[in-house]
């Protein structure tokens, strides 16, 4: 393997984990906006 294909993997590699924090960090702020809704609705429910 030459020094350039080695260079190319790595940044492909690089891509692809960032890629996969990117979604993972996605899924934990939906994750949390989904609590964050159902904490708004039930204090709604205690308001009225």
């Amino acid at each position: 393997m030459s020094n350039e294909d080695a260079i190319i993997m790595r940044d492909g590699e690089n891509k692809y984990r960032a890629g996969y924090w990117l979604d993972s960090m996605e899924a934990v702020e939906d994750f949390n906006n989904m609590i964050a809704e159902d904490f708004r609705l039930s204090a709604e429910a205690l308001i009225e």
